[in-house]
């Protein structure tokens, strides 16, 4: 590869000043620069920009002559409220995604929008209007057309379908919510069905022409691919994949959730065969491809001993293979170590790596997408105590041009390094985690918050996080553990959580906490515990197993009887994963009290601060409420807050900022 001279050329302004201090909202404002996407071309970037008052617009730059072009955008979808995802469908027009609902098109001079798809969110399932549609795949290979994936009400017959998508009464036939996908035409919006699935497929795969042509479903212990011709209808099985441990005999959708799993990635520039992950036969995720002629598996990339090969958003149908349209190869594959990384399958693209490594050391250096020529690449570098940099390589050019600041709010604040950890838990299993060590420590013990995660079916990972930067402003050593049933370090880790949500995974926490003490981290007389949603669950938890170790804790948006919790979710015709999940997971309805903090209160000590939202739309208010009900009833010492058009995340920043000032003042006076 040509030398490439580092030239920086600021395309928008956001020179950043030195601040005297910073603010608890500036931890919690959108970002000045976000969602930031290379055309096909390489000439353009489109990008969302925050305005002062709060706004947002979608800005799209050229690169060459630094124009600028702001897309318009409603009142309402301007707001913090909103969240817009763009697309490069063609390199002069763009998709746009609005709150998984609304989809546009539109030019780049913001000339000829037209919208695709409008949402129904708050239609009943009675319905079978469209409801919640995202873009699946911009279908670059079909530069006219656009995959939109949505959620529609069909009917079907119970005893053809598996329990995940309806309540269970026996009856003939049923509603459910099923994926459903359209080829849309940008220009016209004219729809065309490929498919919808009456086939209760566990995971499917889409052509870069964006054909559903593969699938796999998953009964009586093994997972079956399917595969059908373009333009048929009829699906042929190819082959079966075993399950090789005894953890069966449980219906889709959790325990495909919740055993080995197969994951369909597409076909990518595979004319006859298709990508995906599994850990069918192996602990880790593994990549393979499958020949649809031989009908023969291979594999393409084995994972290490810790790791995943597959990052968590595969699991939400985001592939995280990586294709060179020039090259028509796959030429890597993005997944979660300590920290994010890539595996470079050609050596070109892992020399372009390398280059912006040693131009921007000491960060995270992203390659995010790049031109069809594979000459302009669109880069985030970033870490821990940096939100990122956008920048631009053009190796024909021989330039990197940075392109913007993710927060110029915090471009120069002093925040605190985030440190990737490892301990071994009392049964010896290897737990993975994060420590974050506050800027002003000088060797002294350190008052430390644990931040367990939510889920557990997810991970902490590496980098900006502003609940943690804002506590480690402020003096406070923050604990991050991947305890057993986090993603991510194999099924063994994962699977290590069944039936063991109210010990194991408390016990990793702990196990994490009692690490930080050993290693003259922590002081001893000053540990709170804080998290939301599962974290929540978890804190109130370790709190009644542990009190003698814990002085405060804060629970938010989390669940403290377990029971009413699974009827919440059993009576959500949309939410009978969770049921199911919650169910394997936890166990039968005796052992729910003993898994619910609401029934331990009895042993709790330290004092509690209970925040959640009115609007929470996973777990229910009346979780807070009983909770507050119980410790005023047992005359605990507590706090209370319920928060105002607020939801179980995505909060405003004025939220934010009120419940973490709240925060901050009650550990205060506590630790």
């Amino acid at each position: 590869m040509p030398r490439i001279f580092l030239v920086l050329v600021y395309l928008i302004s956001c020179t950043a000043v030195a601040i005297a201090s910073i603010t608890t909202a500036d931890f919690f404002k959108r970002s000045n620069l976000s969602g930031v996407t290379l055309s096909p071309d390489g000439k353009r970037i489109a990008y969302l920009a925050n305005d002062n008052d709060g706004k947002i617009s979608i800005i799209v730059a050229e690169l060459e002559s630094g124009k600028k072009t702001k897309l318009e955008l409603s009142e309402a979808e301007s707001s913090e409220r909103y969240r817009i995802y763009i697309h490069w469908s063609t390199s002069k027009r763009l998709v746009l995604q609005v709150n998984n609902g609304h989809v546009y098109a539109v030019d780049a001079n913001g000339k000829n929008k037209r919208q695709l798809f409008k949402s129904a969110l708050k239609q009943s399932i009675e319905s079978v209007e469209y409801k919640q549609p995202f873009v699946r795949d911009p279908l670059l290979d079909d530069p006219d057309h656009v995959l939109i994936q949505v959620r529609e009400a069909r009917t079907f017959n119970t005893s053809n379908f598996s329990s995940r998508n309806y309540d269970g009464n026996a009856q003939r036939q049923r509603l459910y919510l099923t994926w459903c996908f359209y080829k849309t035409n940008i220009h016209t919006g004219k729809k065309e069905s490929v498919f919808c699935d009456t086939e209760d497929f566990y995971s499917v795969g889409v052509s870069r022409r964006g054909d559903i042509n593969v699938g796999v479903k998953y009964r009586n212990a093994r997972y079956t691919f399917f595969y059908r011709e373009p333009g048929k209808k009829g699906w042929e099985a190819l082959d079966e994949i075993f399950q090789d441990d005894s953890q069966s005999g449980f219906d889709l959708d959790a325990e495909s959730a919740t055993s080995r799993r197969c994951i369909m990635l597409g076909s990518g520039y595979l004319d006859h065969g298709f990508y995906y992950a599994s850990n069918v036969h192996s602990d880790k995720m593994n990549i393979y491809k499958y020949n649809l002629r031989s009908q023969k598996n291979q594999i393409v990339a084995e994972a290490g001993k810790t790791y995943d090969l597959v990052s968590q958003e595969a699991s939400y149908g985001r592939n995280n293979l990586l294709f060179s349209a020039a090259k028509k190869k796959l030429v890597g594959i993005r997944y979660e170590v300590d920290k994010r990384t890539t595996m470079w399958l050609e050596p070109y693209f892992l020399q372009i790596q390398q280059f912006l490594d040693q131009q921007l050391p000491g960060k995270l250096n992203q390659i995010l997408e790049w031109s069809d020529d594979d000459q302009v690449f669109l880069v985030k570098s970033a870490n821990s105590v940096d939100p990122g940099q956008y920048y631009v390589l053009n190796v024909r050019e021989k330039s990197l041009q940075q392109v913007g600041l993710y927060s110029e709010s915090l471009a120069q604040a002093e925040l605190s390094q985030m440190y990737p950890i490892s301990f071994n838990a009392r049964d010896g299993r290897e737990i993975h985690g994060y420590l974050t060590i506050p800027n002003a420590a000088d060797g002294e013990l350190l008052p430390l918050v644990v931040y367990p995660h939510g889920g557990p079916w997810v991970r902490d990972v590496y980098g900006y996080d502003g609940t943690v930067q804002f506590l480690a402003h402020h003096g406070y050593a923050v604990l991050q553990v991947n305890f057993r049933g986090s993603t991510g370090y194999g099924f063994s880790h994962f699977d290590a959580a069944r039936l063991n949500f109210g010990d194991g995974i408390i016990n990793d926490i702990v196990d994490g906490v009692q690490e930080m003490i050993q290693q003259k981290v922590a002081d001893p007389n000053r540990i709170a515990l804080m998290g939301a949603s599962y974290g929540g669950y978890a804190t109130m938890m370790a709190l009644t197993r542990h009190p003698e170790l814990f002085k405060c804790g804060v629970p938010i948006a989390g669940v403290y009887e377990v029971e009413d919790q699974l009827k919440s979710y059993r009576a959500d015709m949309g939410r009978s994963f969770a049921y199911e999940y919650w169910q394997l997971m936890v166990g039968d309805g005796n052992s729910l009290r003993k898994i619910s903090p609401l029934y331990k209160l009895d042993r709790l000590q330290a004092p509690v601060l209970v925040i959640h939202g009115k609007e929470d739309e996973v777990v229910s208010i009346n979780q807070a409420r009983n909770l507050r009900d119980a410790l005023e009833e047992q005359k605990k010492t507590f706090e209370y807050q319920e928060l105002d058009k607020a939801g179980h995340g995505g909060w405003s920043v004025a939220t934010n900022t009120n419940v973490h000032n709240s925060i901050l003042t009650f550990l205060r006076k506590q630790l």
